[in-house]
């Protein structure tokens, strides 16, 4: 009951937005922050879906160019106190679960996206102390969370030279992430680099070239959902290879060679048809 009834409010959010007030908007924020806290997971991802319907909502209205579509910037508003529940949610990973599974946290993880598509660059000062806080704890689940949180608003800020800035001083701390200790947490940092290089490669550190493709290299030997991602990272880096360590010649024949030898063993993996591995890595030798 409490689930539909978080569906019925997202319903309401995305059909009558032009209708909601501040008051309605107040009164909502502890009920779904108790929610997301407290109850049972179902009923919890109810709750972050009906702010992250306000995010797509409020995220189109930005592109309307028409003086009825008011934007009333709610999510700008609740952003500040919001975002440090979803931060803590991102830290209730299923332990046992394979990547693909719709939990808690992957609920979070995709609000906060939203969230950042939406409100841009204001988001940045707000997660960045809760990931310089928990990246190397030694907690994995804390160590998880920050990276994805990371990864998560890699895309909407529009400041490049102050996200530059920041990957290029995460750079160190990912490459050695990418041959963490525990599954979730090279997961993870797979998917964020992958987003840094498609998004951000300028900002790479051409010092961080080699120990990135060496730990990549690793990567590929990893479990499907890792060595998916691993490709995917080399696919971006080779599009962007103009960008990638501030535009200076790194791809090399013998680097390229290298990558390719690691790439066709990947085709050859018996388990080449989980996460799409064989697909992934067709597609970057091509």
């Amino acid at each position: 009951m409490r689930a539909a009834a978080y569906q019925c409010v997202g319903r309401v959010v995305e059909l009558h937005y032009k209708h909601l007030n501040q008051a309605y908007m107040d009164a909502l924020y502890p009920m779904t922050v108790n929610t997301i806290t407290k109850d049972n997971e179902e009923v919890a991802k109810q709750a972050i879906e009906f702010w992250s319907t306000l995010c797509e909502v409020e995220f189109d209205l930005y592109e309307v160019d028409d003086a009825e579509s008011k934007n009333y910037e709610y999510m700008k508003k609740a952003m500040p106190h919001l975002i440090q529940t979803l931060l803590v949610t991102l830290e209730k990973q299923d332990e046992d679960g394979d990547g693909d599974e719709w939990d808690l946290s992957k609920a979070a993880a995709w609000c906060i996206s939203l969230i950042s598509a939406t409100v841009k660059d204001d988001i940045v000062d707000h997660v960045m102390p809760y990931i310089s806080g928990n990246v190397q704890q030694p907690d994995w689940r804390k160590r998880d969370a920050a990276i994805s949180a990371f990864g998560n608003i890699l895309e909407g800020p529009e400041d490049d030279n102050k996200m530059g800035s920041i990957v290029a001083q995460a750079m160190g701390l990912l490459v050695a992430s990418l041959v963490d200790a525990n599954i979730h947490v090279k997961d993870s940092t797979a998917w964020t680099v992958s987003e840094i290089a498609r998004l951000h490669a300028k900002a790479i550190p051409v010092q961080q070239l080699m120990p990135l493709l060496q730990n990549l290299m690793l990567a590929l030997a990893d479990e499907p959902r890792v060595a998916s991602k691993a490709c995917t990272v080399i696919h971006h880096l080779a599009l962007e290879k103009e960008e990638v360590g501030g535009g200076q010649p790194w791809l090399t024949a013998e680097i390229m060679g290298g990558m390719m030898k690691e790439l066709s063993k990947v085709v050859e993996r018996d388990d080449g048809e989980e996460c799409n591995l064989r697909g992934c890595a067709y597609e970057t030798l091509n």
